[in-house]
């Protein structure tokens, strides 16, 4: 059962979101400034403000209407996920920012690997930041503790063979 607030969002693939109020069904598909129907990811802060993706744009929905909260620095293959405090995590081939309500944060250099392109992600509870890479065979740990990446991948792990890639992350809160 949904509570009275709740909203259930969906990502289309290849088009727009659709949200679903427990009576409702409603398709978001003007955004302001966003220049593409292919919504990469999108995640929902504390305050149910909805951001989206796509490979050149991040847009932020208040419930009323969209606003472009792009990063100054271009990016491509971005992802946003939803950190514990609230704020926005984007993840690109060039690393990582967070938006915090007032704007992103200096760019966290990804780890180094050519092949570093985010496909999910998710913020741990202890802060870890874990990020799945589409063509690559590994999974990418960002410790804010230590301000340091580990990589995970056959070298150091037993994973599947090298021709798999891994995309989505979720974890359990046991």
């Amino acid at each position: 059962d949904m509570t009275s607030n709740d909203v259930i969002w969906l990502k289309i693939f290849g088009q727009w979101l659709v949200s679903f109020d427990g009576t409702t069904w409603t398709e978001h598909a003007s955004m302001v400034n966003f220049p593409s129907n292919n919504i990469t990811s999108f995640a929902i802060d504390n305050s149910n403000n909805v951001f989206v993706s796509d490979w050149t744009t991040v847009a932020k929905f208040n419930g009323t209407g969209w606003t472009n909260v792009s990063p100054a620095n271009a990016y491509d293959g971005a992802l946003a996920r939803e950190a514990s405090n609230g704020s926005i995590w984007l993840a690109d081939d060039q690393g990582l920012q967070e938006y915090t309500g007032s704007g992103w944060s200096a760019l966290i250099a990804g780890p180094s690997s050519p092949d570093f392109r985010p496909e999910d992600m998710l913020v741990a509870p202890n802060g870890d930041i874990w990020i799945t890479s589409i063509g690559s065979c590994y999974v990418s740990r960002y410790s804010q503790a230590n301000s340091a990446w580990t990589n995970y991948d056959t070298n150091n792990v037993a994973l599947f063979a090298k021709q798999w890639w891994y995309s989505n992350i979720a974890i359990t809160h046991d």
